[in-house]
């Protein structure tokens, strides 16, 4: 919102025309940004439903390899900036679950996006899936930065994160993990790091 109140003020400065470029850039700029807001309200509004008990999940046949594939797909862009190999191994058909098509996109986006994000530049993240017996079991690799293995047990805790410094370098409120193991436990699924 700054961003935008910004933009507009500077926009109607009385002291010069804004050159060709600038209005496409804050263009860019706004969309970005009102992207990233309106995630951190929707993981908010997540958090919230999920401490009130008003956090319903379907269960609908779903494609779970679709959803990895369909993931990957729409991520390539992020990675590509990084000069990142997203590779998507799924050898499988289908995968039939039964179980929130919406929310298990929602998990598969968080793990994929937080590997691209602290994986370096010109690395890979592989997202796979096999199924045993009657498990199905996703599973992302990454050369990123890693985890403090002190921090571990309080990875999908409460608003914990490993660097929570007011220099810390990722942007970020610590939901994504902690709404993700709601959604797989709330799915009778198991989650790990």
């Amino acid at each position: 919102m700054t961003d935008a109140a910004g933009y507009f003020l500077t926009a109607t400065d009385y002291s010069g025309p804004i050159g060709r470029s600038e209005p496409i850039q804050a263009t860019e700029t706004l969309e970005r940004n009102a992207i990233i807001q309106k995630n951190l309200i929707d993981d908010l509004l997540d958090v919230s439903r999920i401490i009130n008990g008003k956090f319903p999940m379907l269960k609908e046949p779903t494609d779970f390899g679709s959803i990895i594939r369909n993931t990957c797909q729409a991520l390539k862009p992020l990675a590509l900036q990084k000069e990142i190999e997203l590779e998507c191994d799924i050898s499988l058909d289908r995968v039939q679950v039964s179980k929130d098509p919406t929310k298990l996109t929602q998990v598969v986006t968080n793990f994929v996006q937080n590997a691209v994000k602290f994986t370096s530049e010109g690395e890979k993240v592989k997202a796979s899936l096999q199924v045993h017996g009657d498990f199905a079991r996703f599973e992302l690799q990454d050369s990123g930065i890693g985890i403090d293995p002190t921090f571990l047990p309080n990875v999908f805790d409460h608003l914990k994160q490993e660097d929570m410094g007011t220099t810390r370098s990722h942007s970020g409120l610590g939901l994504g993990l902690v709404i993700c193991k709601h959604i797989v436990e709330g799915h009778v699924g198991k989650i790990a790091a």
